[in-house]
């Protein structure tokens, strides 16, 4: 769980450079955006249809920074 909370905690980092980055960073990295657009999603499913439509091009972090500001 705390794995998850953090997306919703801190920005995720710049995109990486898959073709410089070594096989584990990028399986890592991979790992890493799959646990945050799970995050995205089930806080996409917990909302109204209106406020998905709204949010869902954000990542968790700024869709709740978004959603704080409304």
């Amino acid at each position: 769980m705390r794995k998850k909370v953090k997306f919703m905690e801190q920005p995720t980092g710049p995109a990486l450079d898959s073709e410089n980055a070594d096989p584990d960073t990028i399986d890592k990295n991979y790992e890493t955006v799959n646990l945050e657009q799970e995050v995205a999603c089930l806080m996409l499913s917990s909302m109204s249809q209106d406020l998905q439509r709204t949010l869902e091009k954000y990542n968790a972090y700024d869709m709740l920074k978004e959603l704080k500001t409304m």
